[in-house]
């Protein structure tokens, strides 16, 4: 594997478990390969947040986006691109404001194809469980 990297964020303050420090971050297929106080390795793109604070990006595991079907009210595509501008990097997405409601594999697929075409940031799909109505005799 190379040492290249795909991005270096150089100089950020870098919130971590036990405090905050000055560092260096590099970034190789989306994810996090590097943490220093000085990478010297290339990059494609390097990004200097002198004076800025790099927060872990946020999980909201409840979240109402409403396709398929309700979209208009809020969809994959305004509520996950408001969410990325809130900080969050991944969210949850509830089961019972899509039409239909994800209680069925059927459903799960309808969401996750919306999802998969409209969402800015990563996403998983809570399912429903409902009571099963009995069916005719």
């Amino acid at each position: 594997m190379s040492d290249r990297l795909d991005t270096i964020i150089k100089n950020g303050l870098v919130v971590l478990r036990g405090g905050t420090r000055k560092l260096d971050i590099g970034i190789r297929d989306g994810l996090i390969a590097q943490l220093a106080d000085r990478l010297e390795s290339e990059a494609s793109r390097v990004i200097d947040a002198e004076g800025h604070y790099v927060l872990p990006g946020l999980v909201d595991a409840h979240v109402h986006l409403n396709e398929p079907g309700m979209g208009h009210w809020e969809g994959f595509a305004t509520g996950s691109a408001a969410l990325a501008a809130g900080g969050v990097t991944t969210y949850i997405d509830m089961p019972l404001n899509g039409t239909p409601p994800t209680v069925s594999l059927s459903a799960l697929q309808q969401k996750l194809d919306a999802a998969k075409e409209h969402s800015h940031v990563d996403y998983a799909i809570w399912g429903g469980f409902v009571p099963r109505q009995p069916g005719p005799a």
